[in-house]
């Protein structure tokens, strides 16, 4: 059985390695700078804690460096500088969703046995201990070269996992369409609650206010897509309320507001075909001028 080793005991690589051997994967084990963060990665996954990367590349059949992004490409490099003389097949693999493997193995790529990889999980680890419950319904996706491919397939196979194989050019728009269903969705929740703040809402009630009106609209858009699960002033074509909204707004949130509308006109006008949004689309232009 392949043994899948961790440089990097955060959130991510801890989570992995605890999804994996609840999954009948051999683990390894774990090294980090941190000692203690290693110690956690090994208990928790009932693995061992490696006080060097040379151990823990020797001891292991695939590598999966889960350090922060701007600590891969230096961890591949000292790699390269410790595993002269290694004969033996390994498979190198990165969880970056901005960072093709070109990005971070450069330094590794001249190594004719090894082989590389990006497996990026699309969800937001917030904790060492239970974000592994969540890996088994997360869609991944994969880059990779030829040789680590079949590899990486083989164990999305036995996961049971959905994923997509997406090329190295496209790495960049690929997680920006992620951070934008992620990150920047936290940003229009405190955008939101902000809001209500004003309306004299506490931040408690405003945030148990949205939190339901949030979760049904995420649901709906999971099972029904955009198009079904569109509500709202822009899609009655009520551009009165449209202008109440831009009264209250400074400029600055009237732009995101502005903006986010032209999206969601695109996901009406493709709803309702026949409709006349003449006067939403003049209200949207005039305030780009």
């Amino acid at each position: 059985m392949q043994k899948i080793g961790f440089i990097g005991a955060g959130k991510v690589g801890i989570s992995l390695g605890k999804f994996f051997k609840e999954n009948g994967f051999s683990v390894s084990g774990y090294y980090s700078r941190s000692q203690s963060s290693s110690i956690e990665g090994a208990k928790f996954t009932g693995s061992v804690q490696y006080l060097s990367i040379k151990e823990l590349v020797d001891a292991s059949d695939i590598v999966f460096i889960t350090t922060p992004d701007n600590a891969l490409e230096s961890t591949a490099s000292f790699i390269a500088s410790q595993c002269q003389g290694i004969n033996a097949k390994k498979c190198f693999v990165h969880c970056s969703g901005a960072l093709s493997i070109k990005d971070v193995f450069k330094s590794l790529m001249g190594f004719d046995n090894f082989s590389f990889a990006s497996v990026h999980p699309m969800m937001a680890f917030s904790s060492k201990t239970q974000s592994y419950k969540e890996l088994k319904d997360t869609f991944y996706t994969l880059e990779s070269d030829e040789k680590a491919k079949s590899l990486i397939l083989g164990i999305f196979e036995k996961l049971s996992v959905r994923f997509e194989i997406i090329s190295s050019d496209v790495k960049s728009k690929y997680h920006l369409a992620s951070v934008l269903c992620s990150n920047c969705v936290v940003g229009l929740f405190d955008f939101a609650k902000d809001l209500l703040k004003e309306c004299s809402f506490s931040d408690e009630s405003a945030k148990a206010a949205l939190g339901k009106l949030f979760l049904v609209n995420a649901q709906n858009i999971a099972k029904k897509g955009t198009m079904e699960a569109l509500t709202g002033p822009v899609l009655r074509g009520d551009d009165n309320t449209v202008l109440k909204h831009l009264n209250v707004l400074s400029d600055e949130d009237k732009l995101l507001y502005m903006l986010l509308s032209r999206k969601i006109l695109k996901v009406a006008k493709a709803k309702n075909k026949d409709f006349d949004y003449t006067k939403i689309e003049k209200i949207i232009n005039n305030n780009f001028e």
